[in-house]
């Protein structure tokens, strides 16, 4: 235990380094980091979370989709962590046509999961806005489409940074 604790503050400025250069775009150098910690602890829920982040902007999907699901396999009620596979399994279905379908309802499923665990999940809302207007269609030309409008409004109003419609 004391191990532990003394490697702690060295992760947690890893893992803090990694948002930071994640914040700042620099995707490469913040999947460098957040591996650092996991270098010192295999079973670090967040470090794993923000490097399957840090994949999903990049695009490598199959590396985000390892990340997020050893995190749940660790932490089965992180929100973040189905957050990002909801958002990995939405890339792919715009890639994987014939899966298109049943990649989104795994996108919806895991994003209502992620709201279920925490409400406040503004990254949850914004993935989840985007795989409904998938599903809708245009959201401006169907009443169903309002329910991907309500998520973008709640995903500003929890992170006034985000911008759903970029996705």
């Amino acid at each position: 235990a004391e191990m532990a604790s003394a490697l702690a503050p060295i992760q947690n400025k890893w893992i803090r380094r990694g948002y930071v250069l994640m914040n700042r775009g620099d995707m490469i150098g913040a999947i460098s980091e957040f591996s650092q910690a996991l270098l010192s602890n295999q079973r670090d829920t967040e470090a794993y979370v923000g490097r399957g982040k840090a994949f999903l902007s990049t695009g490598g999907y199959d590396l985000a989709m390892r990340d997020a699901c050893v995190a749940i396999g660790i932490s089965p009620e992180n929100a973040m962590a189905y957050a990002i596979r909801g958002a990995v399994y939405h890339a792919l279905s715009n890639q994987r046509i014939e899966d298109k379908e049943m990649l989104l309802n795994a996108a919806l499923d895991d994003l209502n999961r992620a709201v279920a665990l925490d409400p406040n999940c503004a990254e949850a809302y914004k993935h989840r806005a985007v795989v409904y207007a998938a599903i809708d269609g245009n959201v401006l030309e169907t009443s169903r489409g309002s329910r991907a409008v309500y998520d973008a409004y709640l995903s500003l109003t929890l992170n006034p940074n985000y911008a759903p419609a970029k996705g």
